[in-house]
């Protein structure tokens, strides 16, 4: 029986998500930039380019990375994640630079089963086979530039 209330922890964790993880990086490069526009949305106060870049001047402060599992409200996790971000690093807000999807197997247990005819002197005829377990596992990776707007 607890052999199935891991595996039912094991695959809630895997479809709603974990704890996720965050690089960030200081830029290097260009002090200012300026793109052509793009998709935008404000939360919270802070932009979400999900694709372009502002068409006024802004300054880069840095690029985060943050990966998590789950395939059950990830980008609203993520975004989450990264406007917290946005906000400690005192920037206006981020453009999303890539989103990843891996997927990957987890082995979370092997059983054997034994099939015979049982007899007064043990099984005749018995065959034995094994059944392993898996999970599929989402990895996300989202990679975005925190920015500032230059007055």
């Amino acid at each position: 029986m607890m052999k199935y209330i891991n595996l039912i922890v094991l695959i809630s964790v895997m479809l709603l998500g974990g704890c996720h993880t965050l690089d960030v990086y200081d830029w290097q490069g260009a002090e200012l930039l300026q793109g052509d526009g793009g998709a935008m949305r404000t939360e919270d106060g802070i932009e979400i380019w999900a694709s372009g870049s502002p068409s006024r001047q802004f300054k880069p402060l840095e690029i985060v990375e943050t990966t998590t599992t789950g395939s059950i409200g990830v980008q609203s996790y993520l975004y989450g994640v990264l406007k917290k971000q946005t906000a400690k690093a005192g920037g206006d807000g981020f453009i999303l630079m890539n989103r990843d999807k891996d997927y990957s197997s987890i082995n979370t247990s092997t059983t054997t089963h034994t099939v015979g005819t049982v007899s007064p002197s043990g099984f005749v005829n018995a065959t034995s086979y094994t059944s392993p377990s898996s999970v599929s596992v989402q990895y996300n990776t989202y990679k975005a530039m925190i920015f500032e707007y230059v007055e």
